[in-house]
């Protein structure tokens, strides 16, 4: 992965609650002087955040194409990138922590590497693969570890769709085993104060997003919550920034079809709004075209 593409995927971070990370930092896991915390101070920045860390002191000062690889090895840093994207799951991360806090007091180089084995790979997996959207990285999770989906554009008819900016149809792939699973497409970036409205269709649940600049959009997957006509054999499930597709154990379907699709310049929240219309009929998964 590359400076751009960790600009790109973490720039809607910022806020992001790290409960994880700031009970590493505070009990006592931190670079004390050198790096970024040199840097902050020629700043003016008494406490610099692990977001300021990434964008002002790493990427700002980077070339756009410069490698984000191993070589960066701040333990605190990967650490909070693995939280605030969900690379990796929070009880892993938890293990994690909980390890290095008893285990690791003043073997900082041993933690680091500790932390890169954890979760780096996983991280570059996050980033190279997620579909950006306005809302920052649309992430697919399969019991809450990041899934390579399948992202296919669909065509945005100019005449049934004249302001959409983005459509796609995003496959996530899970092989039947006879257990329980989760697979969620989730914004982990969408702010806070976005206005959300749940918009179920005929064969399929959705959930729209409405923020500043008049974005809107709209995210569904092909489903019906609480499996009525059994029309899927898998249920579903609505979260506070995605959809979550609950597998069963009889469930036999391998490829689960959210889609995707978003546009700009619609009043928030103003659901007569064309756009609107527009956003919930071009991500259906379940349409042809």
């Amino acid at each position: 992965m590359n400076n751009l593409q960790v600009r790109r995927f973490y720039q809607n971070l910022e806020h992001i609650p790290c409960p994880l990370t700031e009970r590493l930092i505070s009990g006592g896991f931190r670079q004390k002087s050198g790096g970024y915390i040199r840097y902050a101070r020629q700043c003016g920045v008494e406490n610099p955040s692990q977001y300021w860390h990434l964008m002002t002191s790493w990427s700002d000062r980077s070339a756009p194409g410069a490698p984000f690889d191993r070589r960066i090895r701040c333990g605190e840093l990967i650490f909070w990138m693995a939280e605030a994207s969900q690379a990796v799951p929070a009880a892993e991360l938890r293990k994690l922590a909980d390890c290095i806090l008893r285990e690791y007091c003043g073997r900082r180089r041993a933690a680091n590497r500790l932390i890169q084995e954890v979760c780096f790979a996983r991280i570059a997996d996050a980033v190279e693969s997620a579909l950006m959207t306005p809302f920052g990285p649309l992430l697919l999770l399969a019991d809450g570890c990041v899934l390579r989906g399948t992202a296919v554009p669909l065509p945005a008819d100019a005449r049934r769709f004249p302001d959409l900016a983005g459509r796609f149809r995003v496959e996530a792939a899970l092989s039947p085993d006879g257990r329980a699973h989760t697979i969620s497409a989730v914004l982990p970036g969408l702010p806070a104060d976005a206005h959300s409205c749940r918009e179920s269709g005929e064969g399929f649940e959705a959930v729209s997003f409405s923020g500043a600049g008049g974005i809107r959009l709209t995210l569904a997957l092909a489903a019906t919550v609480g499996r009525v006509g059994n029309l899927y054999d898998y249920d579903c499930k609505y979260e506070e920034n995605g959809l979550t597709c609950l597998v069963l154990p009889e469930t036999e379907t391998e490829v689960f079809p959210f889609g995707i699709a978003w546009a700009e310049g619609a009043p928030m929240p103003d659901t007569d709004n064309p756009l609107a219309v527009q956003t919930w009929l071009a991500a259906d998964p379940t349409a042809a075209s």
